[in-house]
């Protein structure tokens, strides 16, 4: 008895090692791979019927070469320039209070020299307001070369922009660029345009570098003035000249570059009523074109008008099959 009870034991216990190892794939202590069906790809072109064709609307061009000046590309910022009115003001006191006191200390010293009318630490007190009064005036005029720069420090520049600024004829912008990129050469103009929109880019004047760097960029940057300026705080994209030869490039209308699953894209003709998707590079934009630094040739026919209707012929085609 006691060895048939010890068989029986022994003979489960093989049956369940037996029955764990056969156990099929979807037992919890077996893990199976798992494979997932790769996306399906759309087809690299497009063929439309005449029918498809004339609903489509499309039109066909060739790009036009275009030539693109080198640019550093930077952001700036409108500044409020309250700071800098509240600056001049000191400025323009202690400039007062020095020519005051300056006259002052010259008559008393006339006074002193020619009779009794001015004693002489009258002449001691004087000089004193003359010296405070100098100290005031330098340091004004430090704080605003520290912190505007030297385009701003002098007299001449301030009379000819602050009217403007006060009147809100013009906008004075801070333009940062990152460290190693800056431009060996200081630049007069730069364009400015905004980061959303298609208003164009404006030319602004330079009026000099900054003087102090930007704690995100860590590099330099220039102050220069923009007209018709949007609200101090607005944020815009600087193109700064970086000299060298220009680059040859081809130019498309905005119409026909699109984008889909992440890549830039136009179609191409290949064959009557035949086209096929080509990626390209892009430079700047322009107000009413772009401009391909890569992925074209000058002689491609390139989809200006119905570029989405090609698409979706296309993602209909992926679908169906056909």
């Amino acid at each position: 008895m006691k060895h048939f009870i010890l068989g029986s034991i022994a003979g489960l216990l093989v049956g369940g090692l037996a029955g764990w190892w056969l156990a099929p794939a979807s037992s919890p202590y077996i893990q199976t791979p798992t494979t997932q069906a790769e996306p399906s790809k759309l087809p690299s072109a497009v063929n439309l019927s005449a029918e498809q064709f004339s609903a489509a609307g499309i039109v066909t061009a060739t790009p036009s070469p275009v030539r693109l000046a080198n640019y550093t590309t930077g952001y700036a910022r409108v500044i409020d320039p309250t700071p800098l009115f509240l600056l001049v003001a000191e400025l323009e006191t202690a400039e007062a209070a020095f020519l005051a006191s300056g006259k002052e200390l010259t008559r008393l010293r006339q006074l002193n020299a020619t009779s009794d009318n001015a004693s002489a630490r009258a002449v001691e007190a004087a000089e004193s307001a003359a010296l405070r009064d100098r100290s005031l005036l330098a340091s004004a005029q430090a704080r605003i070369r520290a912190g505007w720069g030297d385009s701003l420090g002098e007299s001449k520049s301030r009379a000819a922009l602050l009217p403007a600024l006060t009147m809100r004829e013009t906008a004075l912008v801070r333009v940062d660029i990152a460290a190693g990129e800056i431009p060996t050469q200081s630049p007069r103009t730069l364009q400015l345009e905004r980061l959303t929109g298609n208003s164009g880019a404006e030319q602004a004047a330079v009026l000099g570098t900054v003087p102090q760097a930007d704690y995100q960029f860590q590099g330099g940057g220039y102050l220069a003035v923009m007209k018709s300026p949007p609200p101090p705080g607005t944020l815009l994209r600087a193109l700064i000249p970086s000299g060298g030869d220009d680059t040859a490039a081809l130019s498309v209308p905005a119409s026909a570059v699109f984008r889909h699953h992440g890549q830039t894209l136009v179609y191409v003709e290949t064959a009557p009523r035949t086209y096929e998707r080509r990626s390209v590079t892009l430079g700047r934009a322009f107000i009413d074109a772009v401009p391909v630094v890569k992925g074209l040739a000058a002689t491609d026919l390139i989809v200006v008008t119905g570029a989405q209707q090609l698409l979706s012929h296309e993602q209909l085609g992926a679908q169906t099959g056909l």
